[in-house]
């Protein structure tokens, strides 16, 4: 069945079928065990995600195909003029990679399953999904503080998402006391790294 979703996720794409390609190429992503077939399926979705206009989606997934081992997908991204150098694919990567995917596919249960196994190996970006589990009740019951504690650390890592939720949470009082002077402060940070949400946020703000 999980080989089942890469090839049909591959017949998609050559019957330029966009979106059905991106839903069962996350499908294959997440049951996929081999490294090279994983790969593939990164590679094939960022294909799915230039034709549909998505291009930060699309030089992730070629990011990702590239640590899986797909030159291809090194040779795009230099076309692109990005040069990248793959990481070595750690167990805790994998397991995100899964549990990003089950998440994105709504599979809410086996999202938590393999996000809490990867943050349990360190894996910063598990953490902040993790977090957003608990915060919306997804795949675990809903906890606000948890959820808070889990966006913080992220943030406390530098994570760019993280910092912005963290910011969030201090602002609207989810899982901690509301503190608006907090709130800007994480905002601030989440914009110094780049975040065009806290920007805004910052610019309506200070307006």
């Amino acid at each position: 069945m999980a080989k089942d979703y890469l090839e049909i996720g591959t017949d998609y794409i050559e019957e330029e079928k966009w979106y059905e390609a991106k839903k069962i190429l996350t499908k294959a992503i997440a049951v996929l065990t081999v490294d090279q077939d994983i790969g593939a399926a990164f590679y094939n979705r960022s294909i799915a995600n230039e034709e549909t206009y998505h291009e930060e989606n699309c030089i992730y997934d070629l990011k990702k195909a590239a640590d899986y081992g797909i030159l291809e997908a090194l040779d795009i991204l230099k076309e692109k003029k990005i040069n990248y150098v793959p990481k070595r694919i750690s167990s805790s990567e994998k397991d995100f990679d899964k549990g990003k995917a089950y998440y994105d596919d709504s599979d809410y249960i086996n999202a938590f399953k393999y996000l809490e196994k990867s943050m349990n190996q360190g894996n910063i970006e598990a953490c902040f999904y993790l977090g957003e589990c608990y915060c919306y009740g997804k795949g675990t019951g809903k906890n606000e503080k948890m959820a808070f504690t889990l966006f913080e650390k992220a943030a406390n890592q530098g994570h760019i998402d993280g910092l912005e939720k963290t910011g969030w949470c201090y602002h609207y009082g989810v899982g901690v006391m509301k503190d608006l002077d907090k709130a800007l402060d994480w905002y601030t940070k989440a914009q110094n790294k780049g975040s065009k949400t806290a920007a805004k946020i910052l610019s309506d703000y200070y307006r």
